[in-house]
C-alpha cells in the first residue's frame, strides 16, 4: 500500500525553506524603504544647498557684503531637520578690495536619530549643531568662487 501524503519531515523542510525567503523579501522591502527616506532628505538637502548658494551669490551687487552665516533647519518649513552653513572666504583676506570669494555650502540633517554629514547634539538645549565648524563635510556640500566685476 503506497500513501500519497506528505511526511512531517517533508512539511517541516517546506516550512523552513519558505519562512527563509519570505524572511528575505520583507528585509529587502523595508531596507528599499530606508533607502528612499534617505535619498528624499538628499534631495531636500541639496536643494537648501542651491537656494542657499543662489542667495549669497544674489548678493553680489554688494561684493563686500558677502559674509559666512548658517541657521537652522526644520522639518515644517524645511522638510528636514538640520542646519546648514555657509562659509564665504576672500581669497586675500590682507588686501581690503580682494576680486574674488570662495563660497562653500553645506547641510547636515537628522533622518531616524541618525546624523548625515557634520551634526551632532549640543549637550545644552538638544539643539542640532556642527561638529566641525572650519571645513565641514557633509555629504551635501556645494564650492563655487566667484569674482568682483
Amino acid at each position: 500500500m503506497k500513501k500519497n501524503a506528505f511526511s512531517s519531515l517533508e512539511l517541516l523542510l517546506t516550512i523552513v525553506i519558505s519562512v527563509i525567503m519570505i524572511n528575505g523579501i520583507v528585509i529587502s522591502i523595508i531596507n528599499s524603504m530606508v533607502l528612499n527616506e534617505l535619498n528624499q532628505s538628499y534631495s531636500i538637502a541639496i536643494n537648501i544647498a542651491r537656494a542657499k548658494m543662489e542667495q549669497t551669490i544674489g548678493q553680489k551687487s554688494n561684493f563686500d557684503s558677502i559674509t559666512s552665516s548658517g541657521g537652522p533647519l526644520t522639518r515644517s518649513s524645511d522638510g528636514i531637520l538640520g542646519r546648514y552653513r555657509i562659509d564665504a572666504v576672500f581669497d586675500a583676506p590682507s588686501i581690503p578690495a580682494s576680486n574674488i570669494v570662495n563660497i562653500h555650502v553645506a547641510v547636515c540633517w537628522q533622518v531616524r536619530g541618525r546624523f548625515i554629514g557634520d551634526c551632532e547634539i549640543v549637550a545644552t538645549n538638544n539643539e542640532i549643531g556642527w561638529k566641525v565648524m572650519a571645513n565641514p563635510t557633509s555629504p551635501c556640500a556645494l564650492r563655487t568662487a566667484i569674482a568682483r566685476r
